[in-house]
């Protein structure tokens, strides 16, 4: 664990498991029946949600994306002596310095 306010670099690394996982599921989507109403009316459009995951299934390139993301620094700070962390994601190229923060407790 670290320790308290001292930044740690780290990049994203998600496993090819975790991407044959999502693949495998977003492959085995049970869709529901299409409503009479106007698109948009009880939540997202079905006919939109199919061309996302077709896209994610056919064209979306996470490798590229990982990469593309890793090309900025990232650093973990722990802020909470619990070991809940905040994570932030710092760009280091010049135009602005982009804070991401969220919590969560570690099982």
């Amino acid at each position: 664990m670290i320790s308290m306010n001292q930044p740690e670099p780290f990049k994203l690394e998600v496993s090819d498991a975790v991407l044959d996982d999502l693949r495998d599921r977003l492959s085995k989507v049970r869709w529901p029946q299409a409503h009479d109403g106007p698109a948009w009316a009880l939540g997202t459009s079905l006919p939109f949600m199919k061309t996302v995951r077709d896209y994610w299934l056919g064209h979306y390139d996470w490798r590229e994306n990982e990469k593309w993301i890793n090309g900025f620094s990232h650093h973990r700070v722990n802020r909470r002596a619990n070991g809940d962390r905040d994570r932030r994601a710092i760009g280091d190229q010049g135009l602005m310095r982009a804070y991401a923060v969220a919590g969560w407790r570690r099982a």
